[in-house]
């Protein structure tokens, strides 16, 4: 008994802070017959701002006997950009890439003094990749 309840408990997988970019995965997930849903959802479409934040995003949920599956289908749709573990350039296919703040520094550099000073959050501050070689950011 100890063990089909196991098998029928949820585990989390991820947090999504994009909810087009969630249903997208689910509806693939659910496509190779990995039973999951999402939850915060509404929060995250609602208070956009705060996704960033400690708890905040959409989350994906799966069945833990589905957990492997998942996880392998998930590494195959995140990196797609990636080779033996390196990050690859899509325009030029170069292995020279950084990751940092993006060709808008001093955008970004703002916006996190403002929200430091006001204490609350003004925009999502996210990470990008640059490539040395032709100068793209994705």
């Amino acid at each position: 008994m100890g063990s089909s309840k196991a098998k029928n408990e949820t585990v989390f997988v991820t947090t999504f802070y994009n909810n087009i970019e969630a249903n997208i995965v689910k509806g693939r997930l659910e496509s190779e017959g990995v039973s999951c849903f999402l939850t915060n959802e509404n929060f995250s479409t609602l208070m956009p701002h705060l996704n960033y934040l400690a708890g905040g995003g959409t989350h994906l949920f799966v069945l833990q006997s589905d957990f492997q599956l998942a996880a392998s289908i998930l590494n195959e749709i995140e990196t797609p950009n990636k080779v033996a573990d390196r990050v690859v350039c899509p325009q030029c296919q170069s292995l020279d890439v950084t990751l940092g703040l993006g060709k808008s520094k001093f955008k970004k550099l703002t916006i996190i003094l403002l929200s430091a000073i006001f204490g609350m959050q003004f925009s999502n501050i996210k990470l990008s990749y640059n490539c040395r070689n032709c100068k793209n950011e994705f």
